[in-house]
């Protein structure tokens, strides 16, 4: 007789001769195999299926810091996390230690990303050379008249404003400070001032006269 055809006390006794429990009734039934035929620990019941390999820690250090956590409503990763309160600790500190950690990471990972600082330079780099070009075509294209025009206009703005009562003895006051000698040495006098400066608006301030525009004449 087949063995599947078998009455279920049959089956059940000779499935007991087999499971290794010494002729002990064994219930087989759902969830409870035979022990002779059941996976060993670790084996897969998928043919060509291999054991997955233990993480090692560089992926444990990845998966741990990837991991989403909630703060105050906002949902950010543990690194995330973790920069935040290292910041936080340092502000609120100011220990050495905090400082030196805080700085070493901004040192390793704080700078722009080698692709992202490439691409940044080659967009100034672009915007510069486009501005210099405008500039220049400007410069070529204007007529010698207009360049002479708007050096009347702006000898004829800085003398209307250096013959106020109000003006002029203010800005001659500023312009003989100390504190401004010291800043015009470093970084150049301020627009009004350099125009004043300049030998050819000195020239036209000379032969000048307030209260009677370009426009009037």
């Amino acid at each position: 007789m087949n063995w599947r055809l078998r009455p279920p006390e049959q089956r059940r006794a000779t499935m007991s001769k087999n499971d290794g429990s010494g002729g002990k009734d064994y219930e087989i039934g759902y969830k409870k195999p035979p022990k002779h035929s059941r996976w060993v620990p670790g084996q897969s019941g998928f043919k060509g299926h291999k054991k997955r390999p233990p993480e090692t820690q560089a992926q444990i250090v990845a998966r741990v810091r990837d991991e989403l956590v909630t703060v105050n409503g906002k949902t950010m990763t543990k690194f995330e996390l973790a920069v935040a309160s290292v910041l936080n600790q340092t502000i609120r500190s100011g220990k050495p230690r905090d400082l030196k950690l805080l700085f070493e990471l901004l040192d390793k990972h704080g700078g722009i990303p080698q692709g992202d600082l490439a691409a940044q330079k080659a967009a100034d780099s672009d915007y510069v050379m486009q501005k210099i070009g405008q500039i220049v075509e400007r410069t070529l294209n204007i007529d010698p008249k207009d360049v002479a025009l708007i050096d009347d206009l702006n000898a004829e703005e800085v003398s209307l404003v250096m013959s106020c009562n109000s003006c002029g003895p203010e800005l001659r006051r500023r312009w003989a400070d100390p504190e401004y000698t010291e800043v015009r040495k470093r970084h150049g006098a301020t627009g009004l001032h350099r125009q004043i400066l300049n030998g050819e608006t000195k020239r036209k301030l000379r032969s000048y006269r307030p209260g009677k525009l370009r426009s009037e004449k």
